[in-house]
């Protein structure tokens, strides 16, 4: 009970069905979730990736504590902007994309490394936090995000799984877990329906601007310009919103 982010039912628009890329599509009343009328509408399009990220920091417990959040796409970006929001001593943002990067540290991290450049950062953490991190968000969902988020954790620490990989990872389950103690908590979307009155909260109270990661905006005429912005693989972009007044 109090699940049902997580039933065995659930069915996602675009995702168990057919996308729903048309003029209307019939929704039930419970899932429809009404936002303040002065929420600039591009933040109200994000409220899903946001809620997520939302999920992972409030399940990590990050008040006072300090953070690695791995991966540096748009959610990651937001999770950067929430744990500051909500006290997280220091957060460190790691990732491979300088763009991504510049973002994250808009939204709050006090600390981001670039994993391509720096080789020991790993042991840079360990040492800043005399022991490692008190909290681990994984982003990416990848077996060197997994790697290097577990052993960049403190003994009795929390790691926070959300990202998902594209192919089996292996753990070093007696060392990573076992022998630290840590806690390991798996996200699944966002919690129903605790997640959007918290992520209201942030957004409505401004204590989180999620506007540095909407880096590009289009009106509708423009959709195809839009699409192709967002798949480019040579502009860098984070989130792409798609106006429709």
């Amino acid at each position: 009970m109090g699940n049902m982010h997580i039933c065995d039912n659930l069915v996602i628009l675009g995702v168990d069905t057919d996308g729903i890329f048309a003029e209307y599509a019939a929704l039930p009343e419970i899932v429809c979730w009404k936002v303040a009328k002065s929420l600039d509408p591009a933040i109200a399009s994000i409220h899903e990736p946001f809620g997520n990220a939302t999920y992972v920091v409030m399940s990590g417990n990050v008040s006072t504590k300090t953070i690695a959040i791995i991966g540096d796409g748009p959610t990651g970006a937001f999770a950067c902007g929430i744990a500051k929001a909500v006290g997280a001593e220091k957060i460190y943002s790691l990732g491979m994309i300088p763009f991504n990067l510049d973002i994250c540290r808009k939204m709050g991290a006090h600390d981001t490394i670039d994993v391509t450049k720096d080789s020991k950062f790993i042991e840079r953490v360990v040492d800043e936090t005399h022991g490692g991190v008190d909290v681990v968000l994984d982003m990416a969902g990848n077996q060197a995000a997994n790697d290097s988020g577990f052993k960049m954790l403190r003994k009795a620490g929390t790691y926070v799984m959300f990202g998902l990989p594209s192919q089996p990872v292996t753990l070093d389950i007696s060392n990573y877990i076992i022998f630290k103690g840590a806690t390991v908590i798996g996200i699944n979307g966002r919690k129903m329906f605790e997640t959007w009155y918290q992520m209201s909260a942030l957004l409505s109270g401004g204590l989180v601007d999620p506007s540095p990661v909407i880096t590009h905006r289009f009106p509708f005429g423009d959709f195809l310009k839009s699409f192709e912005t967002a798949t480019s693989t040579t502009t860098p972009t984070a989130k792409v919103v798609l106006m429709m007044g």
